[in-house]
């Protein structure tokens, strides 16, 4: 919306018949002035007489428009969205080779990699990190709004060989607290922010230094919900060669876990095969919303530099014509 700040000078347009009035005058050294009635023989110099007057005119009126100040409003509403603090921790432990299929096409861990990067690409505002664990934990991401790094490091994610085997699920929450600590201190909305852990196992507390109740004490001391996941499920070759069906929480601390939600505030979840995988993330989505704020603000464009140019330009070539042309006309008069 085009507006003037200060309309009020539009009024100085009520000088404009005087302004007139003045150029209307002869100019000392002619006989006539810019406006009267030249002679039958007009040469092209006298014919553009008028213009210094009319160029002096446009300036004036240019001159009051600048002082009016026009300027150009424009609204906008616009989303702030605060992204949650997100640490994904996951289980790289032998027992995830586990095939989850006759054919031994995908194991746990195959399928708890593709289940990431469709959870992580749907969460584009949020802040997310990723740690692995075993008989150690690693960060394998910082905590970052750049997704677009989480294909590559998933692909790095392998089983751990067999020295480095086992799992460390406390020191995996305690380096996951860690990181989202060292975030908060250093960005000041950090405490601000939602955090949580998604942390997905297939087995049960064996290695590492500190427990996961422990480690869990430290999650709920500084307000960080902790989303449990117990994978499982699966095939076997028996003795017999025969395929058998994995119970969903053969080996797995259901206990451990779900106290460890519970202390949190966090839920603790189970799944058997790809499909109820992707069914808890997709609630977990559900569950920890991004806040979005919106912002109502107006744009103010100003323009009253580009009438006070343009009245200087006109200014100028009045005064140029004006010294150009009236001494010649004195000549021919």
């Amino acid at each position: 919306m085009y507006k003037l700040d200060q309309p009020l000078y539009l009024l100085l347009l009520l000088l404009l018949p005087f302004f007139v009035m003045a150029l209307y005058k002869k100019p000392k050294g002619l006989l006539f002035s810019a406006f009267q009635k030249m002679p039958e023989h007009k040469s092209w110099r006298i014919r553009l007489l008028v213009l210094p007057s009319f160029f002096y005119i446009l300036a004036f009126i240019g001159i009051i428009l600048t002082l009016a100040r026009p300027v150009y409003y424009k609204g906008n509403v616009r989303d702030i969205r605060n992204g949650i603090v997100m640490e994904m921790v996951l289980d790289r432990s032998g027992s995830m080779g586990t095939w989850m299929d006759k054919k031994k096409e995908r194991n746990r861990l195959d399928i708890v990699k593709s289940v990431f990067l469709d959870f992580v690409e749907a969460r584009s505002d949020d802040i997310i990190g990723l740690t692995v664990f075993a008989r150690y934990a690693d960060t394998l991401s910082p905590l970052t709004v750049s997704h677009d790094v989480f294909p590559q490091f998933i692909k790095t994610v392998n089983l751990a060989p067999r020295e480095a085997d086992g799992t460390a699920i406390g020191d995996a929450i305690a380096l996951a607290v860690a990181r989202i600590e060292s975030f908060r201190r250093g960005n000041p909305e950090g405490e601000k922010q939602s955090a949580l852990i998604i942390l997905l196992t297939d087995g049960q507390n064996n290695k590492g230094n500190l427990t996961p109740s422990e480690a869990s004490k430290l999650a709920a001391d500084r307000n960080i919900t902790i989303y449990t996941i117990g994978f499982g499920g699966g095939f076997y070759q028996n003795a017999f060669g025969f395929w058998e069906k994995i119970p969903s929480e053969y080996q797995m601390d259901t206990k451990t876990l779900t106290e460890i939600a519970h202390q949190t505030g966090g839920l603790y979840f189970n799944a058997d095969d790809e499909a109820s995988l992707r069914k808890i993330y997709d609630r977990i989505d559900k569950l920890e919303k991004t806040e979005v704020e919106k912002y109502s603000f107006t744009e103010r464009h100003e323009y009253f530099q580009i009438f006070l140019i343009i009245s200087m330009i006109l200014l100028v070539i009045a005064i140029v014509l004006g010294e150009l042309f009236f001494p010649l006309v004195e000549n021919e008069i």
